[in-house]
């Protein structure tokens, strides 16, 4: 395997040789097989973008791998080609091309199929807002991910951008659709993972806060207020039940107060999926402190869960630290722009704050928690906070993953067990609620 392109878009190239003693009819597997194989133990990003068969590996005269012969592969999209026409879609074929190493790159291509991950996303972003000046959300890329749906939402850009609390991981398949609620940050991409785990038969949308990707200054005072938002949202989408809802944290506290919102308006809620959230939090003393003040204290705080560095004396730097091991943990994508670095952490902010006098209420739908359980020490420290069977008439099942908190979405081994569960809970629940 080898890292080719420039330094900023690299890409992973895997070169395969069918395997010596195999037999004049030796065969390389599918490349989608072996991507397909891959992907069950490694995140997106190190996932080979092209995979080159030979027939045998080039060696320097000293019997060495010799790097330099190996040839560059030729990535290309799927279907018939048809060339980008307007200056906007020229240049987000281009930019497709340079970030994804493709040789060619039509209307109808998809900057995932193309081999883009969340590691390139934001360096596409960036890329554009210094070629047009203008700032796209990444929503935009994940909802029109072709050459031809993303140019085209150039011209559709206000100077005032509108809250839209949907975000349409996967709009395809038979079965009911999954509602996810962010953690504290508000950004709903962190479901990509699981959406692309589940398949193309799940439809999966999330559910963005306010304040990540509009200008509109408004703000949901309480856990009832947001899941409030966000229910009307979720309505637009599926007037009636049966309804599947998952949150990450916080987020399934305010999944946990929409299911009983949604209840008390006669509707059923199927199953509640929490990951990691808590039953009740502290009540910070947040009334006396500035904005500014509590944004360090947040950052020093998750420093230290990252980092055993001594911490940087300004806030500037302190953010800047925060930022470089956020990327390398994957939390958020490399490249992030520091404004929207700063967006997320202020609506942790807010997230605290929605928290205030909050006490979850019992809904009827049953509940299905998955726990990370990678620091034992916590996991068992939390174990009161994290029982749910008192907020419920429904059933509660309980799942231990083998991550931290930070990294439940982001580690293979644990979003392909939730995948796991909830493919296989939803299937033997819509088997008998359909009639």
């Amino acid at each position: 395997m080898q890292a080719r392109g420039e330094d900023g878009a690299k890409q992973l190239v895997a070169y395969l040789v069918a395997g010596s003693g195999a037999g004049a009819d030796a065969m390389v597997p599918e490349t989608t097989t072996i991507r397909s194989v891959l992907s069950t133990t490694l995140p997106d990003y190190m996932v080979p973008a092209a995979f080159v068969v030979l027939e045998s590996l080039p060696l320097t005269p000293n019997g060495k791998l010799d790097v330099r012969a190996l040839p560059a592969p030729e990535i290309t999209g799927e279907g018939e080609y048809r060339a980008p026409a307007t200056e906007h879609e020229q240049l987000v074929a281009s930019l497709f091309a340079e970030l994804t190493g493709a040789t060619r790159v039509g209307l109808d291509d998809s900057f995932f199929a193309l081999g883009g991950h969340s590691l390139l996303a934001m360096r596409l972003l960036n890329k554009i807002q210094g070629y047009t000046g203008l700032e796209i959300a990444l929503r935009t890329l994940f909802e029109y991910p072709t050459v031809g749906g993303f140019a085209s939402q150039f011209n559709e850009l206000s100077t005032q951008r509108k809250y839209q609390p949907l975000l349409p991981l996967n709009k395809t398949g038979g079965l009911p659709p999954l509602f996810c609620f962010p953690p504290g940050g508000g950004v709903s991409t962190v479901f990509k993972n699981l959406s692309a785990e589940l398949g193309s038969e799940h439809p999966l949308w999330g559910l963005q806060a306010r304040g990540i990707d509009d200008d509109e200054n408004q703000t949901d005072h309480t856990i009832s207020e947001a899941a409030r938002t966000y229910v009307t949202a979720i309505k637009e989408v599926q007037p009636a039940g049966p309804y599947y809802l998952m949150g990450y944290s916080i987020g399934g506290s305010i999944a946990h107060e929409a299911a009983v919102q949604l209840e008390e308006n006669g509707d059923t809620v199927a199953a509640v999926f929490l990951l990691d959230t808590c039953t009740s939090y502290g009540q910070a003393e947040v009334d006396s402190k500035s904005e500014s003040e509590r944004m360090s204290e947040l950052l020093i705080d998750q420093l230290k869960e990252t980092t055993d560095q001594d911490l940087p004396p300004t806030f500037d730097d302190m953010l800047d630290l925060f930022q470089r091991k956020s990327e390398e943990l994957g939390v958020i994508p490399v490249g992030t722009p520091k404004a929207y670095v700063i967006r997320m952490l202020k609506n942790t902010l807010r997230a605290t704050d929605l928290t205030k006098d909050y006490a979850p209420r019992r809904c009827r739908a049953d509940i299905v928690y998955f726990r990370g359980t990678e620091n034992t020490a916590q996991t068992a420290a939390n174990d009161d906070l994290c029982n749910w069977a008192p907020y419920t008439d429904g059933s509660l099942r309980v799942y231990d993953v083998l991550a931290s908190h930070s990294q439940l979405l982001w580690k293979p081994v644990s979003y392909k067990l939730i995948a796991h569960k909830v493919h296989e809970l939803m299937t033997s629940l819509n088997q008998k609620m359909t009639p």
